[in-house]
């Protein structure tokens, strides 16, 4: 299979496969010839499920290293061989890393696009510079972070630049929010490549229009994740659908996000054909592993920019939501058998897993002991539980959104003014 991918991989880069390793092009063939040995030597049945089995996506560079180191082979060339064939493949649509692993710039500066441009999509790259040149009110630093996001989006989904959705330059945002300190120039690259025609005529015409359009409904917010098992991308949208009445739209958002990226796109990325909520142990660890931790760009002594992987701070806020979701199917499914009956199964996240913030911020209040607190949102739980006056909702009417410690009920239609728990936080 290796000898297959570098063949390919070499007439994508304009190389004779079966030339000798030397000259012009030698070191990145040799990198390749690497670069995909050690992917074989990872478990999987396509180059892009090795690929995620490796860890790559979070740290790229210590695979390779140890893998030489083992073979007898630990010369700095070859690890920075390998590390540059990376763009190589990417180009040849071998792997597709992670967008927030491209974003957090793992393939360091510029190369990404002249491979890009180069070997998937030249045409395309070249309307997309002269669109940026020629633009009055382009920058350059502006036209430099239009040509990256959309090597990115290349480079992470596939295909060409013509692809490109505007539900794929949304999940970019989000991405970039969630990992650089600060996010510029999207409305100006937005417009120029809806100039270019890639979005198409309905589309919005201009990102002011696009993010003013009013609330998106559950299935848009749900649908910019592009999730491949379509039973679990319809339960979501169902799920904030229920949901939504109680909620108000900033909040709606960020479930979604938390459900639709961190969570279930999270799963499919990392385990190719999954497709039911019942996670197994090792599957479930490896996901709350790597959702402790996100890339980001930082300055090392020495003044350069470098990845690394930093403690994600609201790594609990993500947790509760999404344990609040199982338990809410396992809930409703006593209510309505036939409709969320199957999806009820085992939560994967503990209670003690979700506790571990209440400890936290109780330590920050000594005066106020833990146990005082857990017995008065225990007692509001009951009231809330036994006394649906309070929330003008009648007793067939109670649907309850369960998160810990403190379960609100919310109503199926409009006539609740309860508030989740989730939504106040």
């Amino acid at each position: 299979m290796a000898a297959i991918a570098y063949s390919a991989t070499c007439r994508v880069l304009g190389f004779t496969p079966t030339a000798p390793l030397s000259g012009s092009g030698s070191s990145r063939r040799r990198g390749l010839t690497f670069l995909l040995d050690w992917l074989e030597a990872q478990p999987g049945a396509t180059w892009q499920e090795r690929w995620l089995a490796s860890g790559a996506d979070t740290a790229w560079r210590q695979g390779p290293a140890a893998w030489l180191q083992a073979q007898g082979l630990p010369a700095a060339w070859r690890q920075e061989a390998a590390a540059s064939a990376l763009l190589s493949a990417i180009s040849a649509d071998i792997v597709r890393p992670a967008l927030g692993w491209l974003v957090a710039k793992g393939t360091g500066q510029g190369g990404l696009v002249r491979h890009l441009a180069r070997a998937r999509d030249p045409e395309g790259f070249a309307r997309l510079r002269a669109a940026c040149d020629a633009g009055p009110h382009v920058s350059r630093t502006s036209g430099s972070h239009t040509i990256y996001r959309a090597a990115e989006l290349v480079a992470a989904k596939g295909g060409q630049l013509a692809d490109i959705t505007v539900g794929d330059i949304l999940e970019l945002l989000d991405t970039e929010l969630a990992t650089l300190a600060s996010v510029g120039d999207v409305a100006v690259s937005y417009q120029l490549l809806r100039t270019m025609g890639i979005f198409g005529q309905d589309a919005p015409a201009s990102w002011r229009e696009l993010r003013s359009a009013g609330p998106r409904t559950p299935a848009e917010l749900i649908g910019r994740y592009h999730l491949k098992c379509r039973p679990v991308r319809d339960l979501l949208v169902e799920y904030l659908r229920e949901r939504q009445p109680a909620m108000d739209y900033g909040s709606l958002k960020s479930l979604a996000c938390i459900l639709g990226m961190l969570f279930w796109q999270d799963l499919e990325r990392h385990n190719p054909g999954i497709s039911s909520l019942r996670l197994p142990a090792d599957v479930a660890g490896a996901w709350k592993q790597r959702l402790q931790t996100k890339p980001k760009m930082i300055t090392n002594a020495a003044g350069g920019k470098t990845q690394a992987q930093v403690t994600r701070l609201n790594y609990w806020g993500c947790l509760i939501p999404i344990r609040a979701f199982y338990l809410d199917l396992a809930q409703w499914a006593v209510e309505d058998p036939g409709r969320w009956g199957p999806w009820a199964v085992p939560c994967p996240i503990r209670e003690e897993e979700t506790s571990e913030r209440d400890l936290i911020v109780g330590s920050a209040h000594p005066s106020v002991p833990l146990p005082i607190c857990t017995a008065f949102f225990h007692a509001v739980q009951m009231i809330f539980i036994t006394s649906p006056a309070l929330v003008k909702i009648r007793p067939d009417q109670r649907k309850y959104s369960v998160t810990s410690p403190l379960m609100i009920p919310h109503a199926t239609s409009g006539e609740a003014t309860a508030t989740t728990s989730t939504a106040r936080q």
